[in-house]
């Protein structure tokens, strides 16, 4: 059932993201400017959001979202017999966010930029380097606790 559960996730996620990407250009905006506003609301707990924009807002949600999609992509690997390992999931979110700037020039008002690629992909890279880093602490964690015992 878990790894059912991880792809239909994974799968899920790629819905959300390209289902995005299919929005036209004044939808994509509104909701913008929606998160924006909500984000903003948020100022006098968190310091530093009054310099928020809708450009970063959209940044943020790039880097967000496929970093979503890198971790679930790592963990899903492991689902597969056999399993597949950083390099295919890096590979596999790489080309979802090539294909999700695609799509993109199937709605109105949108554009493609090879830089949101770039930056999707970073994401995805920043999720499966801090899946790795949780893998090690927790080796570390299992091994100190046998050398203590």
């Amino acid at each position: 059932m878990y790894k059912w559960l991880l792809r239909s996730l994974t799968l899920g996620m790629l819905a959300f993201i390209w289902g995005h990407s299919l929005m036209n250009a004044s939808a994509s905006a509104s909701e913008s400017e929606t998160v924006l506003h909500w984000t903003l609301s948020l100022g006098s707990f968190l310091p530093g959001l009054a310099y928020l924009n809708i450009y970063t807002i959209r940044k943020l949600a790039h880097l967000t979202e496929f970093a979503l999609l890198g971790l679930l992509l790592r963990l899903t690997g492991g689902t597969f017999q056999p399993p597949r390992g950083p390099r295919w999931a890096f590979f596999c979110g790489a080309l979802a966010a090539a294909l999700d700037e695609t799509l993109q020039l199937l709605s109105p008002g949108r554009s493609t930029q090879v830089s949101d690629v770039l930056l999707d992909s970073l994401g995805v890279l920043a999720a499966i380097l801090f899946y790795k880093l949780l893998q090690r602490l927790k080796g570390l964690a299992a091994r100190r606790k046998t050398h203590d015992n």
